[in-house]
Protein backbone atom coordinates (compact mmCIF):
# COMPACT_ATOMS: atom_id res chain seq x y z
CA UNK A 1 0.00 0.00 0.00
CA UNK A 2 1.65 3.30 -1.08
CA UNK A 3 1.46 5.97 1.84
CA UNK A 4 -0.48 9.39 1.02
CA UNK A 5 3.03 11.30 0.15
CA UNK A 6 3.70 8.61 -2.56
CA UNK A 7 -0.01 8.97 -3.63
CA UNK A 8 -0.02 12.29 -3.89
CA UNK A 9 3.12 12.17 -5.71
CA UNK A 10 1.86 9.48 -8.53
CA UNK A 11 -1.22 12.33 -9.08
CA UNK A 12 0.83 15.02 -9.13
CA UNK A 13 3.18 13.66 -11.74
CA UNK A 14 -0.21 12.25 -14.01
CA UNK A 15 -1.71 15.91 -13.55
CA UNK A 16 1.55 17.75 -14.29
CA UNK A 17 1.40 17.70 -18.22
CA UNK A 18 -2.57 18.42 -18.56
CA UNK A 19 -2.70 20.35 -15.00
CA UNK A 20 0.26 22.60 -16.55
CA UNK A 21 -1.82 23.21 -19.62
CA UNK A 22 -5.26 23.73 -17.37
CA UNK A 23 -3.68 25.91 -15.01
CA UNK A 24 -2.62 28.64 -17.17
CA UNK A 25 -5.95 28.57 -18.37
CA UNK A 26 -7.76 28.78 -15.19
CA UNK A 27 -4.56 31.59 -14.59
CA UNK A 28 -5.52 33.37 -16.85
CA UNK A 29 -9.08 33.17 -16.32
CA UNK A 30 -8.63 34.08 -12.71
CA UNK A 31 -6.56 36.96 -13.87
CA UNK A 32 -9.40 39.08 -15.64
CA UNK A 33 -7.39 41.97 -14.22
CA UNK A 34 -4.29 41.30 -16.66
CA UNK A 35 -7.58 41.94 -18.86
CA UNK A 36 -9.69 40.15 -21.89
CA UNK A 37 -7.21 42.23 -24.34
CA UNK A 38 -4.48 40.66 -23.26
CA UNK A 39 -5.89 37.16 -23.52
CA UNK A 40 -7.40 37.93 -27.26
CA UNK A 41 -3.95 38.64 -27.78
CA UNK A 42 -2.38 35.63 -26.20
CA UNK A 43 -4.76 33.59 -28.22
CA UNK A 44 -4.59 35.39 -31.41
CA UNK A 45 -0.37 34.72 -31.36
CA UNK A 46 -1.18 31.03 -30.66
CA UNK A 47 -2.68 30.59 -34.14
Amino acid sequence: MASDGELMLEIVEALEEEGLKHMMRIGGMRDRRRSARESCRLSEHRR
